[in-house]
């Protein structure tokens, strides 16, 4: 799991350099969209979650069992 976060951490920093040119990319690839959502969008990557919703927190002991799932069911 400490891999995969730190790979998500790298995408989301080279997401935010490089904004610009992978706005423009982007817009003259699908031809849909604007260029300043495009580039807005890859600078607040880093305020996506990551891998921390990923991991479950489990407890048990004397009283029982405590599960705390972060992801959505249904």
């Amino acid at each position: 799991m400490d891999d995969r976060d730190a790979i998500v951490k790298l995408i989301k920093s080279m997401a935010k350099a490089n904004a610009e040119p992978w706005g423009r990319m982007e817009l003259e690839e699908t031809k849909v969209g604007r260029l300043d959502h495009k580039i807005e969008k890859l600078k607040i990557l880093e305020l996506v979650p990551g891998v921390e919703f990923l991991r479950t927190n489990a407890t048990s002991g004397s009283n029982g069992f405590a599960w705390k799932n972060l992801r959505r069911l249904g």
